[in-house]
C-alpha cells in the first residue's frame, strides 16, 4: 500500500557511515541540490566501474534503458562511447576542478600600503566564466585581473584600465589563486588594503564569505617546458618547469640579519597555503623604506604592517617564521602568477627577484603558450 518498503527491497549490506565520513561528506555543499548533484555523479561513476564500464549493463542495474543513460552522461560532460573513453571521463570527472565563487559578499576595511590613505573592499559572487575583476566603487569602471592590465611593478603589482587603476593585487591575489576562487568583483578604491602585510585576513575573508563550487571546469594551464627569466651566473633568475602540482621555491642571500634563506611551498591544500604562507608580511629595509617615503609610496607602512629591517636587526616586530622574509617571496609570486587567470600546474624556481621579474615571466609563457 502507497510507499511502503518493505525488509526484502533492502540492500543485504547497507553501509555504516561514521561521524567523521558525514562531515567529510557533506562539508564544502551549501544546499540539498548541490548535495545531489554530487552525489548523483559518484553514483553513476560507481555503477560504471563496477559493471566495468558497460553501459548496457549499468543501465539494467540502474533501472533505466541505454538511450536515457547515455543522455545523462553527456550532461555530465562524460563520454558514453567506448569503454576506454568512457573510463577516461570518468578519471578526468574524478581530477577535473571546478569554478568556484563565493556564497555571499563580504567586506573588509583597512589602509593602503603606498597611499596610507583609508581603503577597503567588497567581495561579491559573480556567474561562472567572469573571472576574477576589480571594479572602481567611485566611477563605476572595472579592471580584469589579467596579465595584460599590469601598468607598474614598483614596490609591488599595480592593474590598469583606461582611467581605473588598483595598486598592491599580489596579496589578495594569492590567497583568491590557492583557495580557487575563479569568479569573484572586488568593489574598491585605489589600493588594495595591506592589512598586517600578509595574506591572513583575505584568507579569512574568503572563508567568511564561503566558497561554492559552480558547474563550469576551470581553466588549468599545464607547463609543457622550462620558461626563464635572469640568468643562473647572475644569482637572479626566475624559471618555471613541467610539474603535476603547483610548486614554487625561492633563495635569497642578503647580508645579516636576514642572511641565506631558502624555502619550498608545495600548494597542496588551502590549509597548507593559510598555515605557511599567508602569515608571512611584506618587509623593507630602512634604507628602501626612506625612498618610498620621499616618492610619496609607503605612507602606509606602520610599525604593525611591514617588517623593517636595518643593518643589524629587525627593528619592530617579532618574525612569526625564522625564514618569514623568503615565504613573503612566494606569497608575492603565488599572487603575480594567478594573474594568467588559469591553476597553474608547473615548479616554479627564483632567486633574489621580484614583481618585475615575475610578470616577466609570466608575459613570456603567454607569448610562447600561444606561438
Amino acid at each position: 500500500q502507497g510507499n511502503v518498503i518493505s525488509v526484502k527491497d533492502v540492500s543485504t549490506a547497507i553501509p555504516v557511515i561514521s561521524m567523521r565520513s558525514r562531515s567529510v561528506w557533506f562539508d564544502g555543499y551549501s544546499s540539498m541540490e548541490e548535495a545531489e548533484k554530487a552525489w548523483e555523479k559518484e553514483f553513476i561513476i560507481h555503477h560504471l566501474e563496477k559493471y566495468n564500464f558497460d553501459i548496457s549493463k549499468t543501465a539494467t542495474a540502474l533501472n533505466t534503458d541505454r538511450l536515457s543513460l547515455t543522455r545523462k552522461l553527456k550532461r555530465l560532460n562524460m563520454a558514453a562511447g567506448e569503454k576506454d573513453g568512457l573510463q577516461k571521463s570518468t578519471d578526468n570527472y574524478r581530477k577535473t576542478i571546478l569554478q568556484k565563487t563565493l556564497k555571499q559578499s563580504v567586506v573588509l576595511c583597512g589602509h593602503g600600503l603606498h597611499s596610507g590613505l583609508k581603503t577597503g573592499l567588497i567581495l561579491s559572487p559573480l556567474p561562472p566564466n567572469n573571472g576574477i575583476i576589480f571594479g572602481d566603487i567611485s566611477s563605476g569602471e572595472t579592471i580584469p585581473a589579467n596579465l595584460e592590465y599590469v601598468q607598474s611593478t614598483d614596490y609591488a603589482t599595480t592593474l590598469k584600465n583606461g582611467m581605473a587603476s588598483v595598486k598592491t593585487v599580489e596579496h589578495i591575489m594569492a590567497a583568491l589563486h590557492m583557495y580557487g576562487i575563479t569568479n569573484l568583483l572586488i568593489k574598491i578604491g585605489d589600493e588594495v588594503p595591506i592589512m598586517d602585510g600578509s595574506a591572513a585576513d583575505f584568507c579569512q575573508l574568503i572563508e567568511d564569505g564561503g566558497i561554492e563550487e559552480q558547474d563550469e571546469i576551470a581553466d588549468e594551464l599545464p607547463i609543457d617546458k622550462k620558461y626563464m627569466i635572469g640568468d643562473i651566473l647572475t644569482g637572479r633568475y626566475i624559471y618555471i618547469e613541467p610539474s603535476e602540482k603547483f610548486v614554487v621555491n625561492y633563495s635569497m642571500d642578503y647580508p645579516p640579519p636576514i642572511g641565506k634563506l631558502e624555502f619550498t611551498f608545495a600548494a597542496d591544500s588551502e590549509k597548507s597555503f593559510k598555515n605557511e604562507i599567508a602569515p608571512a608580511r611584506t618587509f623593507a629595509f630602512i634604507k628602501d623604506y626612506e625612498k618610498l617615503e620621499e616618492m610619496g609610496l609607503g605612507s602606509g607602512g606602520k610599525l604593525s604592517n611591514v617588517i623593517l629591517v636595518d643593518n643589524e636587526k629587525v627593528i619592530n616586530t617579532q618574525l612569526r617564521f625564522d625564514n618569514e622574509f623568503v615565504r613573503h617571496k612566494i606569497l608575492d609570486i603565488i599572487g603575480d602568477f594567478y594573474l594568467l587567470g588559469k591553476q597553474i600546474k608547473g615548479r616554479i624556481t627564483a632567486r633574489m627577484t621580484g614583481h618585475t621579474e615575475n610578470i616577466a615571466l609570466l608575459k613570456k609563457i603567454k607569448e610562447q603558450k600561444h606561438d
